[in-house]
């Protein structure tokens, strides 16, 4: 008896079917395991594969899930955009305040730490002397991340001021021997000068 139960068991492997239900068939010989077998797989629905080809034999069903999702949609939308919920005196609830103002808080120090991200790598790029760019006195003196300015603004008004004072230092520059240079920046020394220097 023991031997059949175990050769049902492994056939309602086989078919899919949990193994327990041997517990609860009673067979005498091994011919009537495939009737069983028969009428179980009889019995059982067949399986969907999942909700979507649910929804496509059954258009009653889509109609009805359709519904209910639109209308899950709107009510979201309203409570969404509802404004809080006001207290007897007028106020809104102490812990929206508080959850108001932390939001506040966190969305103010992420706006500041990626303002001074863009705006250092945009910085770093820029056409400015070493000892300006290399120098974070400089960049908080010219950059003002809060701002209403766009920083891409900014930096070009910095540059635009420090241009000049640039062209100013290459202009005062001294000459190679230590002094300035007696000439303009556009002559060109003349054939004596060259000669007094070589001899």
């Amino acid at each position: 008896m023991e031997e059949l139960r175990e050769k049902l068991r492994a056939e309602l492997i086989k078919k899919g079917l949990p193994e327990e239900l041997s517990n609860y068939i009673a067979i005498s010989n091994e011919s009537e395991i495939e009737g069983v077998l028969n009428d179980l797989v009889k019995l059982q629905n067949p399986p969907i594969k999942n909700f979507e080809d649910f929804l496509k034999e059954n258009p009653e069903a889509k109609r009805e899930y359709d519904r209910k999702v639109s209308r899950a949609i709107e009510t979201y939308k309203k409570k969404s955009t509802k404004p809080l919920q006001e207290e007897d005196n007028g106020a809104a609830p102490e812990w929206a305040k508080t959850l108001f103002e932390q939001f506040k808080e966190l969305k103010t120090g992420f706006e500041t730490s990626s303002k001074k991200s863009i705006a250092s790598d945009l910085w770093s790029k820029a056409d400015l002397p070493a000892s300006i760019k290399n120098n974070d006195e400089w960049f908080n003196k010219l950059i003002d991340l809060n701002s209403e300015v766009t920083i891409e603004d900014q930096l070009k008004q910095a540059i635009e001021l420090i241009t000049p004072l640039k062209q100013e230092v290459i202009n005062a520059s001294v000459s190679g021997d230590g002094f300035p240079s007696p000439r303009g920046d556009n002559d060109e020394p003349t054939d004596a000068e060259i000669a007094d220097i070589v001899n």
